[in-house]
């Protein structure tokens, strides 16, 4: 599909359906036409802006220029993918942005690793979905195992160059008419200090290079977010597992995604210890 397309089909409100699952909503305000159009503005100059072209290469062997950033080739899928769900498919270490040294030699707030997973699309077609676990340097101090939080990230924009887990290392990007500010770090590193581990993803097709990215596809981000966190008890070194309880935290585009994912865990991702959920 050419980038220039429309982006995706129309967005639907859901409702978790699961009787374990506990939905957090934030209090709505209804804005006038003024506030909206400036929080419109506000949004426009803060989040990763403008169309990417298309991919020059999706085999993994060239590196995509997405509006002048070049995107590593990590973001690159393989032509063929596994076939179960939130399998890992590939991870390497990532260096965060905003990371800095431990007294205790560990790197603050956590240590970063980029994935690709595989997920299954709305139309029930394998995809490749990239994103990023961060275990964290905080201990767990309460009972049980350390709990994992998927984040499912607020709009950032269409091009690749706006992908949530590119964002983390670089936390400001400026290249002519694209401005991208990795504004869910401060959640994800709040979430970091209390122990907890988080996973985030990148939704299909923003990140990975092979697609457009379906904004606001319910099934696409349900299930994006529901397979990072599968993926994350894979990846090398992470202290969590399929013991480990599960929340599920987003708002804007992140909101949507993540109460379709409470929605979809009973039939999608039953083997996802889901506690709680935020949207």
């Amino acid at each position: 599909m050419n980038r220039r397309e429309t982006r995706s089909r129309s967005a639907r409100t859901v409702h978790p359906g699961s009787p374990a699952t506990r939905t957090t909503t934030a209090p709505t305000r209804r804005a006038g036409p003024a506030r909206v159009s400036l929080l419109a503005g506000v949004v426009a100059g803060v989040v990763c802006v403008g169309l990417s072209t298309a991919p020059a290469s999706a085999s993994g062997a060239e590196p995509v220029v997405s509006r002048g950033v070049t995107i590593p080739t990590f973001y690159n899928p393989p032509t063929e993918l596994p076939a179960a769900d939130g399998t890992l498919i590939r991870s390497e270490a990532m260096p965060l942005g905003l990371g800095i040294p431990g007294l205790d030699g560990r790197p603050m707030p956590g240590t970063a690793t980029r994935l690709m997973y595989k997920s299954t699309d709305s139309a029930g077609q394998p995809v490749a979905v990239t994103g990023a676990y961060i275990e964290p340097s905080a201990t767990w101090h309460k009972p049980g195992p350390r709990p994992l939080v998927a984040v499912a990230s607020g709009t950032m924009g269409q091009g690749d160059q706006c992908a949530p887990s590119f964002a983390l290392q670089h936390p400001l990007t400026l290249n002519g008419n694209t401005v991208s500010v990795g504004y869910e770090s401060l959640a994800i590193y709040r979430i970091l200090a209390t122990g907890a581990a988080v996973v985030i993803t990148d939704y299909v097709g923003l990140g990975a290079t092979d697609r457009l990215h379906t904004y606001a596809n319910r099934l696409d981000q349900g299930h994006a977010l529901l397979d990072a966190a599968r993926a994350a008890r894979a990846v090398p070194g992470a202290s969590v597992t399929a013991n480990s309880p599960t929340g599920l935290y987003g708002y804007s585009q992140g909101g949507g995604a993540s109460a379709a994912a409470a929605e979809l865990q009973p039939s999608y991702a039953p083997d996802v210890k889901l506690a709680g959920t935020y949207a």
